[in-house]
């Protein structure tokens, strides 16, 4: 689905497609789609970087982004192609794609599944937008008022933020789209995506669920 800022598409749970040159996924799972140029990876989670779904997206030649905390598990399989970010950093990982590393770190009562320095959250400049992707995080201070084009907020509950969580979220993120992620698979069903789109509304944000894909031939869509 193309919104606010350019083409993107949730392709399920927390996976997000940017098309176009360069073609971007961040936290590739279950992906049986054709290889991207970049893969970022926000946390080790097996349901946001495993190494089987992070071969698929990035095929033979893509490059793979993921926290300075994984280069040990994914070195091996990535090479020279992995990417290595901590906090802070502020880099061109490739011609038309810039990525800055944020911290993460999960709701206060999931700071367990999710603490500080085991994660990133990314701030990606692609296609003249700006894209916030918080991964499994709460809205931290580094990410308040940054006013990207889209966000994308976990808001399956449990182990990540709760609807409302996330809207108040978004709130403080002020982006001009809002996007629910991280629901309708391992955590969350459509109506927490619906809630939070509510609630969102309810607070002059605009958001979608966006899910969709772009128009492809070969391998046929998963259901």
């Amino acid at each position: 689905m193309s919104g606010a800022g350019g083409g993107f598409f949730t392709l399920g749970h927390g996976t997000v497609l940017l098309d176009g040159a360069p073609r971007v996924c961040v936290d590739p799972w279950r992906w049986d789609d054709p290889p991207c140029d970049a893969a970022l990876v926000t946390h080790g989670h097996p349901d946001h970087g495993s190494i089987a779904d992070l071969a698929a997206a990035a095929g033979e030649r893509g490059i793979v982004a993921a926290p300075r905390c994984e280069e040990a598990r994914l070195r091996p399989a990535f090479g020279a192609r992995l990417r290595v970010l901590a906090e802070g950093d502020d880099v061109e990982l490739l011609p038309g794609l810039r990525v800055r590393a944020l911290p993460h770190e999960g709701p206060v009562r999931a700071r367990g599944f999710h603490p500080r320095g085991e994660g990133l959250a990314y701030l990606v400049g692609h296609g003249g937008a700006r894209f916030l992707f918080l991964g499994d995080s709460a809205a931290l201070p580094e990410h308040c008022g940054l006013s990207p084009d889209v966000a994308f907020f976990a808001a399956g509950d449990f182990t990540v933020m709760s609807p409302s969580e996330a809207a108040r979220a978004a709130a403080e993120v002020a982006p001009r789209l809002a996007v629910p992620v991280h629901w309708g698979d391992t955590s969350g069903r459509f109506a927490n995506a619906k809630t939070f789109c509510g609630l969102c509304m309810s607070a002059g944000i605009a958001s979608t669920p966006a899910r969709g894909r772009p128009k492809r031939t070969g391998s046929p869509a998963r259901a």
